[in-house]
């Protein structure tokens, strides 16, 4: 083993003692027993608030924890009369700015919506601005922000503070806690799952990037060659022939 600093030689190699990343699918039933797991924790129906959101529209972690109160609701449909969750959320990649506004539906009657709608109608009173998933660190104090100017003068006299207010849930946080009742699983899964799901029922390259907001065909080509549903199609039309 090598001291400490010591530069490592051609033919040397420090080794990696992390374990490897997960690349294998969530199956529904272990998402299901993750979600029973998350609901036995201190503010359980929160966790399992977010789990639910990640699977049931495949998003990123940072996309539904900056949710608002505002961006989740419930109506009918005008065409079916049929009740549907709607979620508008904003497309948020890492180390980039937003980039809009999606707005995604699904059936209120999903398994899975359930755990979003009793975690809402827990919240206490709030304005609709608020974060959905708040986080429960105390604000940042106070900080000067701007220049008093008088009207008088027209000159500026001071400074104005005003006071920082708490954000929402981090992913980090979320990540730990998943890791205590998954070790194996973490955020980003729930969305690889979701896609290999869809890719698996014969879900299009476009439909792939409709739900997924993805700008390039590449990855979703790569799903629907994985999945195999394009294979079976092919195979049945030589069931006879």
């Amino acid at each position: 083993m090598l001291p400490p600093n010591q530069p490592i030689g051609e033919d040397e190699e420090r080794q990696d003692t992390r374990p490897a990343r997960r690349r294998e699918p969530l199956s529904t039933g272990e998402i299901q027993r993750i979600l029973e797991r998350a609901g036995a924790l201190h503010r359980g129906q929160r966790l399992q608030a977010i789990l639910s959101l990640l699977w049931l529209f495949g998003k990123r972690i940072e996309e539904v924890l900056s949710l608002r109160r505002e961006d989740v609701w419930a109506a009918r449909y005008p065409d079916t009369g049929a009740t549907y969750l709607y979620v508008r959320f904003h497309v948020q990649k890492k180390k980039e700015p937003p980039r809009g506004e999606y707005l995604k539906m699904i059936p209120a009657t999903n398994p899975y919506a359930k755990y979003v709608a009793r975690y809402i109608m827990g919240l206490g009173p709030g304005d609709p601005g608020d974060y959905l998933f708040p986080s429960r660190a105390k604000p940042r104090g106070k900080r000067w922000f701007d220049k008093r100017i008088s009207r008088k003068t027209g000159e500026p006299y001071g400074w104005r503070e005003r006071s920082i207010p708490g954000g929402h849930l981090t992913g980090a946080r979320v990540r730990q806690l998943l890791k205590g009742i998954a070790p194996d699983a973490y955020p980003h899964l729930f969305r690889h799952s979701l896609a290999t799901f869809y890719a698996e029922r014969g879900a299009t390259e476009d439909q792939l990037m409709a739900w997924f907001d993805w700008d390039s065909p590449v990855v979703a080509h790569g799903y629907v060659r994985r999945g195999g549903a394009m294979v079976r199609r092919l195979a049945d039309q030589r069931a006879e022939t």
